[in-house]
């Protein structure tokens, strides 16, 4: 005998789309509570090319599945601002799927990176 909650249960999303829909969410609940002005950001010094090489992570498979390459190029010193590190995160990983999103197939997306040039 199958019970009524095994009759109505769905397959989970998989992969790409679990993350997209967590990203999608989470974007959701910060639109909210910048609209409530509940947003408490983190300020500490951070490296501005750490948090674009950790947003290249959940870009890179979008990236792959269009044979695009995507790199950042960096002149080699660090690039520390005062910032939230998740929310720089956030802006970037947008800024980069975007990126890919209107980057044709077989394509190279390059982001060039240089503390100088960042005021």
């Amino acid at each position: 005998m199958t019970s009524i909650l095994s009759r109505w249960r769905r397959p989970w999303p998989h992969g790409r789309g679990v993350t997209a829909q967590g990203r999608l969410i989470s974007d959701l609940l910060d639109h909210s509570r910048i609209v409530a002005g509940k947003v408490e950001l983190r300020r500490a010094p951070i490296d501005l090319l750490s948090v674009a090489e950790a947003a290249l992570v959940g870009v890179r498979a979008a990236a792959s599945a269009k044979d695009i390459d995507v790199q950042l190029t960096r002149d080699g010193s660090p690039c520390i601002v005062l910032g939230d590190f998740d929310r720089m995160q956030q802006v970037l990983w947008n800024l980069f799927l975007n990126a890919v999103k209107f980057t044709p197939r077989a394509a190279r997306c390059t982001s060039p990176w240089a503390a100088s040039s960042i005021k």
